[in-house]
């Protein structure tokens, strides 16, 4: 079992080894830091590797094999744990195990008991070489102190309205780490990615946020999952507007 996982781990390096449409270096530099700190702190001793002609991302470790396309999952810590690394899908079954040509699994997460917040963003960086745009990576830009001055007065108006105007009086804030404002009830968050293209239009009594792809996120009790676009209700024209109005300045200011 040892020997056909080095194998396979070695080929994933050479087929790296190879790519010239991503940074080689990186790539590879990235899997060695994530091999040894498995290697340090994970009692399976997970592998990870790259499959660079189908662009997934696989891990090998005591009970076998699960791989998925790199556009259609996140890497992160399960439920903000600081030991358990998630490997998601964005939505469905996309983890095959080996010889599967379907996936059978929506997730599998596995113990790092040091080192989790940097391999995360290790494994983040290698799927940014092959998806830039993917949701599961940060566009690492800066803004400014006056943007996030104005960034936080303006979710804090919109909050108020929501306690009046929406029946889940949602809670607005913005998370400058992770690049995206966010809401939070009682039942669901919803993240909306700042300046990837992100747009707001009204929808009936409501507005939806809408993206061309996949990359809204909603994190709800009875569901975790990406697409294309959320609905909120509100409950008067005039607020409506003022909110339509409200989160088109900040999606304008954090292009």
């Amino acid at each position: 079992m040892k020997k056909a996982l080095l194998l396979l781990v070695c080929l994933s390096f050479l087929n790296v080894l190879k790519s010239t449409a991503q940074d080689k270096d990186v790539v590879f530099e990235n899997l060695t830091y994530v091999n040894q700190q498995f290697k340090d702190y994970n009692k399976y001793h997970t592998i990870w590797a790259v499959d660079n002609t189908t662009k997934e991302l696989v891990c090998f470790d005591k009970f076998g094999s699960y791989r998925a396309k790199m556009d259609e999952i996140i890497i992160e810590a399960k439920d903000g744990s600081a030991t358990l690394l998630n490997f998601k899908c964005k939505t469905g079954k996309c983890l095959k195990k080996m010889g599967e040509t379907n996936g059978s699994r929506t997730g599998y997460s596995m113990n790092l008991s040091q080192k989790l917040s940097p391999v995360i963003e290790k494994l983040n960086a290698i799927i940014k070489e092959y998806y830039p745009n993917n949701n599961n990576n940060n566009n690492n830009r800066k803004y400014s102190s006056e943007t996030k001055k104005n960034v936080k007065e303006i979710l804090a108006r919109v909050t108020e309205i929501f306690q009046t105007q929406n029946d889940y009086k949602n809670k607005w804030y913005v998370d400058w780490d992770q690049q995206h404002m966010y809401s939070v009830s009682d039942l669901c968050k919803t993240y909306i990615p700042l300046g990837k293209g992100v747009r707001i239009e009204a929808s009936g009594k409501g507005y939806k946020f809408l993206a061309d792809s996949k990359i809204i996120r909603a994190k709800c009790t009875s569901f975790d999952s990406y697409d294309t676009s959320t609905y909120n209700h509100l409950k008067t024209t005039p607020a409506l507007e003022e909110v339509i109005y409200l989160f088109d300045e900040i999606l304008t200011m954090t292009k």
